[in-house]
C-alpha cells in the first residue's frame, strides 16, 4: 500500500475508534526529505506531508499518528505537547516520541504522557484520546487552550481510567501509617515482591506517593515558601518561568486565586518580596500532615467529632537557618534529580547517566543526610480535588485533618505570612458527600473558611535548576531569577 493509501485508511480507522471528525485538510502526498522545517519529524509543505528521512522505518506509526492530528483543530497547534497523545495512541516506541517531541517550557522537565497513558486498562484508550481530545478542540476554538489546561485534562481523562486494586491501596495504607517502611517490611504484610514493584511504579506515577528516597531541600539552602496570585495567564507564565517554582495549584474559577509553592533559596527571600512589590502575598510553609483513604464512607456530619478532640499544645515552628555547608558539584545535583524522578537510583543508573564516581557519590550523599530514606505523598490524580484555607493556629491543624482525613485522602499545610495564618488543605473525597462537608466546614468555621474550591492538578515534576547551582559559594543563585521574575510581573500587575 503506498503512504498515501495507508494514511487514508489510518484515518478512517482513527475516525471510527475515537469518534472524532477531520478537522483539517487531508493531505495529498506524503514525501520524504532529508530535514523537516525546525528540526521536526513531520510538517506540511502545501498539500504534502514531510516526513523526516530518519523516521522512515517507523512510517506506518509516523502515519497513524499524523492520522489522529488531522482530528484536531490547527488552533491546537499552539500546545504542540497535544501531538505527544497522538504518538502514543500511534503505537510509537518511546524512543520515538523523545525523539519528535517539543518539551515543555518551566518546570515540566518530566513530563511524560507516556508512563501515565501506559497505565490505562486495554480496551479504554479509545475513548481516554477521544474525550481528550474533543475537549481540546473546543478550547482551541475558543483561544483558551493552554498547557496547562491540556495537562489537567490528561491527568483527569487518564487518571479516572486507572484502576487502584486492593494491593495498591493497602501499599499506600502501610506507607501512610510508616513514610520510612521498608521493601522488607512492606513484603511482610503479604505483598509479593513483583507486586510491590509494579504497584509502586504506578503509584509514583499518579502522584500518591514520592520515594522511597528523596532529597531533603533544607540541606540545600532552600525553604518551602507558598505563594498566591491572580488566576491569569501571565501571572501563571511569570512563575512558570520561575526556576524555583515547585508546584501550582490552579482553581477551576478564574476568581480564586492560584497557591503555588516554591522550593527557594532562604538568603534571597528580602529580594523576592522586593519583586512581588506587596501585591502578591508570600507565606512560609512551616507544617504537614497527609492522610490516605482511598474510599472514607462516613458521612462529614458524622465526623464533626473530630473537631472537637482535644487540641495538642502548641509547638514552637520558628525555623532557624544557616547557611549550609556543601561541598556538592553539579554531577551531585544531577543524582539528585535522579532521586526525584526514580523515587531511587542505583550504581548501574549512574552510570548509564555517565555520571563520574557513581558509588563514591551516593554514599556521600546519603551518609551527609541529601539523599534521606522516606516517602512522600501527594494528591492523586484523576480524582475530585478540593481546596480547603481556614484562618487558625497551628494548634488546630491536628483536629481540623483528622477531620478531612475521615470523609478522604488530604495533604494539610500550615501556612504564616504577613497578613494570614492557618491551614491549606487538598482533599480528595467522594462527590456525593463534597456539597455536606463543605457546609460542615463552613457551620463550624463561619468567616474562617477563606476558600473552598475545586482546583486543577498539572503535577509539574519540579527539579533542581542544576544550572543556578554554584560550586565555589556551595549555593543555588537567585539574583538573575528574581529579576527576571520582576520583569515578568509586569504584564501580571497590570490586571491586578
Amino acid at each position: 500500500m503506498d503512504p498515501v493509501s495507508e494514511l487514508h485508511a489510518k484515518i478512517e480507522d482513527v475516525s471510527k475508534s475515537t469518534g472524532l471528525e477531520i478537522r483539517r485538510p487531508i493531505p495529498k502526498e506524503v514525501r520524504i526529505v532529508d530535514d523537516v522545517p525546525g528540526g521536526r519529524c513531520t510538517g506540511y509543505d502545501g498539500e504534502a506531508l514531510l516526513v523526516a528521512r530518519g523516521v522512515v522505518k517507523w512510517l506506518p506509526q509516523v502515519l497513524k499518528k499524523e492520522a489522529v492530528i488531522l482530528h484536531t483543530v490547527q488552533g491546537v497547534d499552539v500546545v504542540p505537547q497535544v501531538h505527544d497523545v497522538a504518538w502514543y495512541y500511534s503505537g510509537s516506541p518511546k524512543k520515538l516520541w523523545l525523539r519528535c517531541r517539543i518539551p515543555p517550557e518551566g518546570p515540566f522537565h518530566d513530563y511524560d504522557p507516556y508512563e501515565l497513558l501506559s497505565l490505562i486498562q486495554e480496551g479504554e484508550m479509545d475513548r481516554v484520546v477521544g474525550n481528550l481530545l474533543k475537549i481540546v478542540n473546543l478550547a482551541a476554538e475558543r483561544g483558551s487552550l493552554d498547557f496547562e489546561t491540556y495537562v489537567a485534562l490528561l491527568n483527569r481523562i487518564a487518571g479516572m481510567m486507572v484502576r487502584i486494586t486492593e494491593s495498591d491501596a493497602k501499599i499506600m495504607e502501610i506507607i501512610s501509617r510508616n513514610p520510612l517502611a521498608t521493601d522488607r517490611e512492606i513484603r511482610g504484610m503479604g505483598i509479593t515482591g513483583a507486586t510491590l514493584s509494579r504497584s509502586l511504579k504506578k503509584l509514583r506515577m499518579l502522584g500518591m506517593i514520592f520515594g522511597p528516597e528523596n532529597v531533603d531541600h533544607w540541606k540545600l539552602g532552600l525553604t518551602t515558601l507558598l505563594i498566591t496570585y491572580p488566576n491569569n495567564r501571565e501571572c501563571r507564565k511569570a512563575f512558570w518561568r520561575f526556576p524555583y517554582t515547585y508546584s501550582a495549584y490552579i482553581p477551576v474559577s478564574s476568581k480564586a486565586h492560584v497557591r503555588a509553592y516554591l522550593s527557594y533559596p532562604y538568603q534571597g527571600l528580602d529580594a523576592l518580596r522586593g519583586a512581588l512589590d506587596g501585591r502578591i502575598p508570600l507565606y512560609l510553609v512551616k507544617d504537614a500532615a497527609f492522610g490516605l483513604s482511598l474510599d472514607a464512607g462516613r458521612s462529614p456530619y458524622d465526623s464533626v467529632e473530630e473537631l472537637s478532640r482535644p487540641q495538642p499544645r502548641g509547638r514552637d515552628l520558628s525555623i532557624l537557618v544557616k547557611r549550609p555547608e556543601s561541598n556538592l558539584d553539579r554531577n551531585d545535583l544531577r543524582i539528585l534529580n535522579l532521586v526525584f524522578k526514580h523515587g531511587k537510583v542505583t550504581h548501574k543508573l549512574l552510570k548509564r547517566e555517565r555520571i563520574p564516581d557513581p558509588k563514591k557519590r551516593l554514599g556521600r550523599l546519603r551518609k551527609d543526610g541529601y539523599i534521606i530514606r522516606m516517602y512522600f505523598h501527594g494528591i492523586p490524580k484523576g480524582m475530585e480535588k478540593l481546596m480547603l484555607i481556614v484562618r487558625a493556629s497551628h494548634d488546630e491543624m491536628v483536629p481540623f485533618h483528622s477531620f478531612l482525613r475521615s470523609v478522604g485522602s488530604v495533604l494539610t499545610h500550615y501556612i504564616e505570612g504577613d497578613d494570614f495564618e492557618g491551614l491549606l488543605s487538598l482533599l480528595v473525597t467522594r462527590p456525593e458527600v463534597r456539597g455536606d462537608l463543605i457546609w460542615a466546614v463552613k457551620s463550624v468555621y463561619g468567616d474562617q473558611l477563606v476558600l473552598a474550591e475545586d482546583f486543577l492538578d498539572i503535577s509539574p515534576g519540579w527539579r533542581l535548576p542544576i544550572d543556578l547551582w554554584d560550586e565555589e559559594s556551595g549555593t543555588f543563585i537567585w539574583e538573575d531569577p528574581v529579576i527576571r521574575l520582576e520583569r515578568d510581573l509586569e504584564a501580571c500587575y497590570k490586571k491586578l
